[in-house]
Formats: C-alpha cells, sequence, structure tokens
C-alpha cells in the first residue's frame, strides 16, 4: 500500500444504511445474511473507528481488547455473519459448561476520552473468510455511518525478523494530512507493500465511501499474541487522541503472555522425554 498518496477520482460507493434497533436481519439477501444486536444507542460527534482483529501478533486485537479494558468500555453492539467461522476454519458454535453457546460476531464497545474524542473500538474472535470480507465490512462502514463516525482506523502487526522490546509503528494513510497526524504522533510512513485481509481492506473501502480511514501497524515477530507490539500501537493512538492510557495494563498482559508460554515449553519438553500425547494449554485466541 503506497503511504504517500491522495485518493482521487474515485466512484462514489453506494451505501445501503442500516436502522439502529433491537435487532436487524437480512435474511435471504443473496451475497450474505446478517444481523445485528444494539444494545445501547448511542449519537457520538465525528468518532473514530477503531478496528482491531486478528492478524500477526494478535497486534490489533490485543491492542482494542486493551483499551476496552482501559476505558472498561461498554458493548454497543455485535454483528453476526455467515461469513464470520470459527478460529479453525469450520462453522459453528463454541460450548461452554455444556449449555452456554457463544457465537462468532463482531463486537462494538464505545469509549470517550477526558478530553472529548469519542472512540467506537471494533473486534471479533476472528476474520470473516476471505471471499465474505467485502460483504461484511461493507456493513461495518454502513453501521458506522449511523454512528456517525469520521474517520476509520485499522490496527495490527507489521511482521519483521528481529525485534527488541522497544518497538515502532507505522502508517499508511487515505490523504497526506492525516499522514501528517500520524507521523507527528511518532508513527513512521509505511513505504510500500500490502496491508492484506481485513486491516488492509477497511481502509481502502472506507476511502471510496467517503470515510477519513488509516492503517497503523506494530512491529512484531509475528510468531505468538504480541502486547509490545500492540503497546507500540496504543502508544501513538494516545498522543494523537489523549487516551492518558494506563501502562499497567500492558505489563500485565506481557506477564501473562509470557507464562503461557513459558508453560507451553514446559509441556512440549515432558513430551519429548515422555514420548506421550499431552493437550497444550488453552490460549483464547488462535495464532
Amino acid at each position: 500500500m503506497a503511504s504517500d498518496s491522495t485518493l482521487d477520482g474515485v466512484a462514489e460507493m453506494k451505501v445501503e444504511r442500516h436502522i439502529v434497533g433491537s435487532l436487524i436481519r437480512d435474511v435471504g439477501d443473496e451475497l450474505g445474511v446478517f444481523s445485528l444486536e444494539v444494545y445501547r444507542k448511542i449519537s457520538p460527534r465525528k468518532a473514530t473507528l477503531l478496528q482491531g482483529l486478528p492478524g500477526l501478533g494478535l497486534v490489533g486485537k490485543l491492542a482494542v481488547e486493551m483499551l476496552i479494558e482501559h476505558f472498561s468500555a461498554e458493548p454497543v453492539a455485535r454483528l453476526y455473519s455467515e461469513y464470520m467461522f470459527l478460529p479453525d476454519g469450520n462453522v459453528g458454535v463454541g460450548i461452554s459448561n455444556g449449555k452456554e453457546l457463544s457465537y462468532i460476531t463482531i463486537d462494538f464497545y464505545y469509549a470517550a476520552t477526558s478530553s472529548g474524542e469519542e472512540l467506537i473500538l471494533m473486534t471479533a474472535q476472528t476474520q470473516p473468510v476471505n471471499w465474505g470480507q467485502y460483504r461484511t465490512l461493507q456493513k461495518v462502514l454502513d453501521l458506522a455511518r449511523s454512528w456517525r463516525v469520521r474517520r476509520v482506523v485499522s490496527l495490527g502487526g507489521f511482521a519483521m525478523d528481529r525485534v527488541g522490546e522497544e518497538r515502532e509503528a507505522y502508517v499508511a494513510a487515505s490523504s497526506k494530512a492525516l499522514l501528517r497526524e500520524f507521523t507527528k504522533c511518532g508513527a513512521k510512513v509505511l513505504r510500500g507493500g500490502y496491508v492484506t485481509g481485513a486491516c488492509g481492506l477497511i481502509v481502502g473501502l472506507a476511502a471510496i465511501s467517503d470515510f477519513e480511514s488509516a492503517t497503523l501497524l506494530g512491529v512484531t515477530h509475528g510468531k505468538y499474541p504480541d502486547p509490545r507490539g500492540a503497546k507500540a500501537v496504543i502508544d501513538v493512538l494516545d498522543k494523537m487522541y489523549k487516551i492518558d492510557f494506563r501502562t499497567e495494563i500492558v505489563e500485565r498482559k506481557i506477564k501473562e503472555v509470557e507464562k503461557t508460554l513459558k508453560l507451553t515449553r514446559e509441556m512440549k519438553e515432558i513430551v519429548s522425554r515422555r514420548g506421550e500425547a499431552i493437550q497444550r494449554p488453552e490460549y483464547p485466541y488462535t495464532v
């Protein structure tokens, strides 16, 4: 994605608008079945949508989850889509205690900073499958438009072979003005290449749907959940939106991941020594 160019001469995209209600269903839609649950009606002014879905190092997802914790953000809506599969690629539901069912959904939370900045925090357990990403993300943008969102920012990981404890964040944006806003807050310009999956696609769809848009990527090894990569992203957002983020949230998350990885290594050693099949410790995401 070229980071230092503007979008000129793009065609206006026809946008279907959601009517916010308790439950909206597009049953029989030839391009997909969706339903929307709205838990709380909100009327933000010029809000920013921050998308954090699973990807490299779970950077985007971890960043949004930590922001949700920081703000004690309340859920405002949940989008069901037939394009949201389980982490292993199958359709189905999660089971807990034999009777509780959980579905793969896209969840939205509302938060406001002390300076009055309004944020819509978006996350999910998985990304939509490839052939359903255009349709699903357009539904997300329809909903964002009903909330008067002015800016869409996707959060993700930027894989590098060698990383240290201190990380950087890279940005590409739909306009030079927006790019400058991010670079003034510490992000580096992403000079070329591609941003794949929902992290890249929503930036393009948002740009041709009259939103400001950008992607913000934290440097990561990409091999396992990486809170340090997520912190690089949050550091930029912290300056841009005056979040006053509590760093102890990141430190606790780092310790949790390191503890899980240590346990994983120990169990692998046991398997190697004994030649026994043993179930690896469960982490709440599939990487």
